[in-house]
């Protein structure tokens, strides 16, 4: 359902890279983060942010018409 959403909104696939949007799995949820680039992520937590390298999906950036 996620990626026929963002696909609607006119979003692509990702492929990592820095900029992109992503969904990040946490160890008791799942955040929505931003690509740092080389493979690794940041999001929004309690108190702050974190890194990962844990995507679930990936969005690059919405393609104009």
């Amino acid at each position: 359902m996620t990626t026929r959403l963002a696909a609607q909104a006119g979003c692509h696939a990702g492929v990592g890279a820095a900029g992109e949007v992503g969904l990040l799995r946490l160890p008791d949820r799942f955040v929505l983060g931003i690509g740092l680039g080389h493979e690794q992520w940041a999001g929004r937590i309690d108190g702050g942010f974190a890194s990962t390298d844990r995507v679930v999906l990936c969005f690059g950036s919405v393609q104009h018409a």
